[in-house]
């Protein structure tokens, strides 16, 4: 198992709804923001690949998500089930995650 360190995460419940990792020198931002209608988060993560300017953008803990999800070309998604965190659920995620994208 190979692991991506999360450079930033936010909307945080049980795990991060919203998170950055870097994947061989690009950087990637999981989001699976909070449904109103279903008064509860959704069951997939929207991947979007961030450009380069957005690096220290994105490691801005208090840099607004909406702002640096503005910035991301969409790649695809996947299910947040299929998301395999590290023991804290703020650290790391498998990187074989890529492969379901």
């Amino acid at each position: 198992m190979s692991w991506l360190d999360i450079v930033e995460y936010g909307d945080f419940y049980d795990i991060p709804h919203c998170f950055v990792v870097e994947r061989e020198d690009v950087l990637y931002i999981f989001d699976c923001p909070f449904d109103e209608r279903l008064d509860d988060y959704g069951a997939e993560y929207e991947v979007l690949r961030l450009p380069d300017f957005a690096r220290d953008l994105a490691a801005t803990h208090f840099t607004p998500w909406e702002h640096v999800l503005s910035l991301g070309d969409r790649v695809g998604s996947v299910l947040v089930a299929a998301v395999q965190f590290d023991g804290t659920r703020r650290r790391a995620i498998d990187e074989r995650v890529f492969d379901l994208i």
